[in-house]
């Protein structure tokens, strides 16, 4: 068989039916989460190459919900959440098979936040709810959707502007500056403090803290809570009129302030910011990470630095990221090896040193979407402009190598993450014409390519 012979045509016709009762804390509404914090890596694999097996037709258009906090240890990738026409869907990643006996319905698209205790767990603008994750079942919410009213102004009602998970505590802060600890597992209050700023920020937890930032008086203010009782235990007022961004935990004790032009390091058990690393431009948020103990930021949009968090001390920076940085810069960070990518380059260095460690002669480009980081390769998706010179680029599937007047084709190539090379037998992957691409998603053995309405699926043949 072929590599695209044997499509399933999956339906997703849905049964609508009313939600089962859930237990509800009492709790004023709130809204999405605007954190800017850097996508962690996803390391999963898949098997090259890929067969396409499915595909999902959706009456409205689809989106994937990736988890915000992809790091927990309950995380799984082999399941496909979806939203479309107001209903979220779970789908076996390698089946495209419906998991949930009837979908969850939800008024607008949620955050889906991560996976703790095998309970799904999602915001909206004002309420957090968790569903089982095999059977959808709601199990238990917290807040409630305000009641349609014309009328009514929706800046009157408080919502949610951040979120924290950890694998012991949700937090959210809404736009008053009330801060709510909710037990992630069966969705009681646990704690609420109001930390009385006047625009609310980010937000950012571990085991032993939360740091809120927020803007006071014309001030950056982080206030550092402990997590077990929401005691305040420092606000820190940064000297900046710049907003908080971002921020991040770097090692025990250490968080970072993000701000465009500066960086505060903030030592946590005194509360004092003990110095700063300020940019010689804007911070590239996209180039933004941490190690242990050690922080990687672009802060030119050509090259990127290692700092050591605690001391600012510069350890060593690259070469330019290639000569066309007008689509930004993007890089991970994985196993050692720092990642890095521009409009024209696709590199590799030594985490620890900074030595390059490979370079690909002709890189994908960021045009389309950030590569795709697993365990053992970057998966990068480009257009296809060389419709009449397919076989330079592989044709996995025998696709027709005559322009397509009913969408364009995409290149999905994936390198090698010890060598940057490509499997010269496999090849890249080529779609079929997209009309309205949506993105490529990386799960468990699985690509997810969105095109409008559609979802199609293509799985990883497992090795011989």
């Amino acid at each position: 068989m072929g590599f695209f012979t044997a499509i399933a045509i999956v339906s997703s016709t849905v049964i609508a039916q009313s939600a089962p009762a859930v237990r509800t804390q009492p709790a004023k509404p709130r809204g999405p989460s605007t954190s800017i914090t850097p996508h962690m890596v996803s390391l999963l694999d898949v098997a090259w190459p890929v067969e396409r097996t499915y595909r999902r037709l959706y009456p409205d258009r689809i989106a994937v919900l990736e988890p915000e906090f992809d790091r927990l240890p309950d995380t799984r990738w082999d399941q496909v959440i979806t939203f479309s026409g107001g209903k979220v869907e779970a789908l076996e990643a390698r089946s495209g098979k419906t998991v949930w006996p009837r979908p969850v319905v939800c008024r607008a698209q949620p955050t889906l936040l991560g996976s703790i205790s095998e309970q799904l767990i999602f915001a909206t603008r004002h309420r957090l709810f968790a569903v089982e994750r095999f059977s959808g079942r709601r199990i238990w919410q917290f807040g409630n959707e305000p009641a349609h009213d014309s009328g009514s102004d929706p800046e009157s009602i408080p919502s949610w502007t951040d979120h924290a998970l950890t694998a012991k505590r949700l937090l959210g802060i809404d736009d008053r500056g009330v801060l709510v600890c909710v037990d992630p597992v069966g969705g009681s209050l646990r704690w609420r403090r109001d930390v009385g700023v006047q625009l609310a920020g980010t937000l950012v937890a571990d085991d032993r803290h939360v740091c809120a930032a927020a803007w006071r008086d014309g001030r950056a203010v982080v206030t550092v809570l402990d997590a077990a009782t929401g005691r305040t235990l420092h606000a820190v007022r940064l000297d900046t009129d710049q907003p908080v961004t971002t921020a991040m935990f770097a090692g025990d004790k250490t968080l970072l302030a993000v701000t465009s032009g500066v960086i505060f390091v903030i030592d946590t058990a005194t509360g004092e910011a003990t110095h700063c690393i300020r940019a010689s431009g804007r911070f590239v948020m996209s180039t933004l990470h941490t190690d242990c103990d050690a922080l990687f930021v672009s802060e030119d949009g050509r090259h990127i630095t290692k700092y050591a968090a605690r001391t600012g001390e510069r350890l060593w920076t690259t070469p330019r990221i290639g000569t066309d940085t007008r689509a930004g810069l993007w890089s991970a960070q994985s196993a050692g090896t720092l990642y890095a990518a521009s409009a024209d380059a696709l590199m590799a260095f030594d985490a620890t040193d900074g030595p390059l460690r490979w370079r690909v002669a002709k890189p994908p480009g960021l045009a389309v979407q950030s590569p795709r980081l697993t365990r053992e390769a970057i998966i990068t998706v480009e257009a296809d402009l060389s419709d009449n010179d397919r076989s330079a680029r592989g044709t996995a599937g025998g696709l027709a190598t005559q322009p397509a007047p009913d969408g364009r084709r995409y290149v999905i190539r994936r390198f090698d993450c010890e060598t940057g090379r490509e499997n010269a037998e496999t090849g890249a992957l080529v779609t079929e014409p997209l009309a309205s691409f949506g993105g490529v998603f990386v799960l468990h053995n699985s690509l997810i390519v969105l095109d409008g309405n559609r979802l199609i699926g293509y799985v990883g043949r497992p090795e011989p």
